[in-house]
């Protein structure tokens, strides 16, 4: 219908300018003969994605009868072993199923499908009922899957129209920068359902797709085999490529439905100390109050310095912008140095037992015109300029300090124009030129980047490529995520590695250096109050917990601050991600000898250790889970054993609460919903 459009992230897109799929009216209900007869899509590699393809492919078929709308689509996949999937969801998981959106402008259902007739319906990222009237239906046989839906046609269609976009979600999608690759074209993979249509767009054919980087994906494939500690595969073929990543990667993370078990007699390694934030503790407040020991209790590793000045209004600190001021001075004379604020800002983080993480650039600018997120004007100039902050901060230099400050970042999301004026080769020309300056001067110290907004295939190859002209190696790699997917967020860091070691960075450690649960959309106020409640919490927590196992070397939360992105209320209220937060801090600064857990189901995270005198405890969180009550399994300790255990759910804030003890089985009641439990024994063994 000329003249519609729909909403899709920040500007209205045209129902006209999307590719069209022929809707095919029906007189009964399609079965297999006829669906052989329908169109098809194929979907494939997005023209603007990286060229890696998927480890599955799928087609799609559509058909209006009986006043329903009804959608097959078969997958074919390569592995040698049973695919997992969901009898049922409660909420969004890594399984092998699609994703299915469909509707108008005003609402756009998403659904996951699987096989096995598992579904779940998101509006606004949050799970809704299911329209009334869907059946969702499937089959699994060697070398695919297929799965049946149908929906009332008024509930999605208007005019006989719908705006629409499949996606395979399996379990190897996690090496797509988007976690699933979608129809080839430019709007997401959206497209336009419309009756009397005579034929499909182009695009569906294929046209435009990027022919797969095999070697590439071959690397990746070989990487998550090593991280599962396997004997590495013969992948000669594309179709044994698939395969391996499909058999592979559901091991990287086993789930259980069982009872989970801690065994405070078998010790396992030590809690990585890999936790930290964004923000330290506001001091251009301090003298009205001390934030200093509420953020000790938290037990943060480290704490990376950007938009500190955004946090700390009035102040002139961090930033090289005003650390240095005067942009075209000449950097090796103190002089021209201010670090009075921002060594104080130091001293007071690091008394709270935390280490510094420098972030070299500027903070976020969200303004119309830009005054500060403008690349520096000359290169060499501005790696002189680091060198003496490196040198301030480490060596002494200008009534300076020895802080052996490890790790530098040069600059933040370079691909964002509120971060950045100039292109991505501009930034990589930075990087190579302050990466070569510091390491002639200060060989020990670990500099990398490049801090990028997403994990993004293309810009870290793009790195990786002009590293290697350098003959230079980043000493780490740096990205940011937010979302609400929990599975996702667990999954980032071993797609990650995969990634760097196909491009030849295996010595390159992997740093997520801002991320943040986000569920309802950030932009309402409800939104906000969710990022700091105890949904956030519970995944947070839960995130937190299973890296422990992953290969990631280093996380900041974004952030430890004020606001909807912050752990503190405006009026100082302690939020539920707070609670959570001191937890996981607890783990990783007292109680770091840890001790065997087993696999935990989805949306949940385990983690147990003991402190230097013997003392323990246990840290358990469920993500949305509607029980009343959680049972654990904890062995190794005495019958009589003092045992305290506090819950933090939507009616308490990690309070004592009372349980039941059978044996080794411990039962805790909780609200419906989010929870964190913590269980301290105290010299119990």
């Amino acid at each position: 219908m000329n003249g519609r459009s729909f909403l899709f992230g920040d500007k209205m897109v045209s129902y006209d300018s999307l590719p069209v799929f022929p809707l095919n009216c029906l007189n009964e209900i399609p079965d297999d003969y006829v669906y052989e007869k329908l169109p098809k899509i194929k979907s494939f590699r997005e023209k603007m994605s990286d060229n890696l393809a998927v480890a599955a492919e799928i087609e799609a078929q559509f058909a209006l009868a009986e006043e329903r709308l009804h959608l097959r689509v078969t997958c074919r996949n390569f592995a040698a072993q049973e695919l997992p999937m969901c009898d049922f969801y409660d909420d969004w998981v890594f399984d092998n199923s699609i994703e299915f959106f469909i509707g108008s402008g005003e609402q756009v259902y998403q659904f996951q499908l699987n096989a096995k007739g598992g579904s779940v319906l998101f509006v606004n990222r949050q799970v809704t009922p299911m329209p009334e009237g869907c059946i969702t239906s499937g089959r699994v046989v060697p070398g695919y899957w297929q799965v049946d839906f149908s929906i009332p046609a008024e509930t999605v269609l208007r005019d006989g129209e719908a705006i629409f976009k499949i996606a395979a979600v399996d379990i190897s999608s996690i090496l797509g920068p988007q976690y699933y690759w979608t129809l080839n074209n430019p709007f997401d993979g959206y497209g336009l359902l419309k009756t009397g249509a005579k034929e499909a767009d182009p695009v569906y054919a294929g046209e435009g797709a990027y022919e797969p980087d095999w070697n590439m994906f071959r690397k990746m494939a070989l990487s998550a085999y090593r991280v599962c500690k396997l004997p590495l595969p013969q992948l000669a073929e594309p179709s044994a490529i698939r395969g391996a990543l499909h058999d592979v990667l559901p091991l990287i993370r086993p789930v259980s439905n069982e009872i989970p078990e801690v065994d405070f007699g078998c010790r396992n390694g030590v809690i990585r100390p890999i936790s930290g934030t964004n923000f330290g503790p506001k001091i251009t407040t301090q003298s009205h109050f001390d934030w200093n020991e509420i953020y000790r209790k938290i037990g943060f590793s480290s704490v990376r310095l950007h938009d500190i000045p955004l946090s700390e209004p009035g102040s002139r600190m961090v930033d090289t912008t005003f650390v240095f001021p005067l942009k075209k001075a000449d950097p090796t004379n103190p002089d021209n140095y201010y670090f009075e604020q921002t060594d104080y800002y130091f001293q007071n983080t690091m008394s709270v037992g935390a280490e510094i993480y420098y972030r070299l650039g500027v903070s976020i600018d969200h303004g119309k015109k830009h005054f500060v997120a403008r690349m520096p004007h000359d290169f060499e100039h501005y790696a002189e300029v680091c060198a003496g902050i490196v040198r301030h901060y480490n060596h002494g230099w200008a009534d300076g300090f020895h802080f052996n400050i490890k790790y530098w970042e040069v600059w933040n999301e370079p691909e964002s124009i509120e971060m950045w004026n100039g292109t991505f080769d501009d930034y990589l020309d930075l990087f190579v030129t302050v990466y070569k300056r510091l390491k002639s001067e200060f060989p020990d110290i670990k500099v990398g980047g490049c801090s990028a907004m997403s994990l993004n295939i293309q810009l870290f190859r793009r790195m990786a490529e002009r590293c290697a002209q350098e003959g230079i190696t980043p000493d780490f790699i740096s990205w940011h995520h937010y979302s609400s997917n929990m599975e996702g967020m667990i999954f980032q860091p071993y797609a990650a590695r995969f990634i760097a070691d196909a491009l030849g960075l295996e010595n390159t450690e992997l740093h997520l250096t801002e991320w943040h649960y986000i569920g309802i959309g950030p932009g309402t106020e409800a939104g906000y109050n969710d990022m700091g409640g105890i949904d956030s919490a519970a995944w947070t927590a839960g995130v937190i917990m299973n890296w422990q196992d992953s290969p990631l070397d280093l996380s900041h939360f974004y952030h430890a601050g004020f606001g909807p992105y912050g752990i503190f209320g405006n009026y100082r209220e302690l939020k539920k991600i707070y609670y959570a937060l001191c937890g996981c801090g607890d783990m990783q600064k007292r109680y770091n000898l840890r001790v065997k857990n087993s696999a935990v189901p989805h949306g949940s995270g385990l983690l147990a250790g003991l402190d230097a005198d013997g003392n323990g405890m246990v840290l358990f969180s469920c993500f949305k889970n509607s029980a009343d009550c959680v049972k654990l399994k904890i062995k190794g300790i005495r019958e009589n054993a003092d045992v305290q255990v506090y819950v933090l759910d939507n009616e308490n804030d990690m309070k004592c609460v009372e349980y039941t003890r059978c044996g080794d089985f411990f039962v805790i009641s909780k609200s419906c919903g989010s929870a964190v439990f913590k269980m301290l024994f105290k010299n119990n063994f």
